[in-house]
């Protein structure tokens, strides 16, 4: 824990370090560019790996696709080695509407729908079995925020909410025995958009 720590502090020095410059110097824009690849820094100290495509479809209109990967292992004494392995991936699409035109700085809204799909697995401790638990449903994102552009670099930092827009039971492999265990329900939670991008 004291590692992620420290990782995080260093990641959020440079990142604010970065920020600083950049908010110093006069922003250009990339209104030439057709599209923006942008990913999520601060995610990576966590395994979580976001990356999302923009193409410009209009002046202030973007669309294009969001994938998110995540392999971690979680802590946990029922299990073998006292810990498990999650597995989450994330695949959708991404509108983004700016205020200034596309690419260039200014505020921004995004609309963002995915599919996710979340996984478990473990072995036992006292049966031995191999363990899986798995859900899936879409989840609908609602993001504001303010980004600039210079020539290729972009960055753009908002917040937000994230809804699960259906329920999903959870489907459990205990061994040979499949059964569905409770719904994990709808939900809602805070959405973090910090991404670095370059567009071409």
């Amino acid at each position: 824990m004291n590692r992620l720590k420290k990782s995080f502090a260093k990641v959020t020095l440079a990142t604010l370090v970065l920020f600083s410059i950049l908010a110093a110097t006069s922003s250009a824009n990339a209104a030439g560019a057709e599209m923006n690849i942008r990913f999520a820094p601060l995610s990576l100290l966590i395994g979580w790996l976001n990356v999302d495509l923009d193409v410009r479809v209009s002046n202030q209109w973007t669309l294009g696709p969001t994938i998110g990967l995540w392999r971690t292992n979680v802590e946990d004494n029922y299990f073998v080695g006292d810990k498990y392995q999650l597995k989450r991936n994330a695949v959708g699409v991404r509108a983004n509407w700016s205020q200034s035109g596309s690419f260039q700085t200014g505020f921004y809204v995004s609309p963002i729908v995915q599919f996710v799909r979340a996984e478990i697995s473990g072995v036992s401790k006292s049966t031995g079995n191999d363990i899986t638990a798995s859900a899936s449903g879409v989840t609908i994102t609602g993001i504001a925020g303010y980004q600039w552009f210079w020539d290729t670099f972009n960055l753009s930092v908002g917040g937000g909410l994230i809804l699960g827009a259906q329920s999903s039971d959870v489907s459990v492999q205990d061994g040979p025995t499949s059964y569905k265990a409770a719904s994990s329900g709808r939900g809602t939670g805070a959405a973090l958009d910090f991404m670095l991008g370059w567009t071409f």
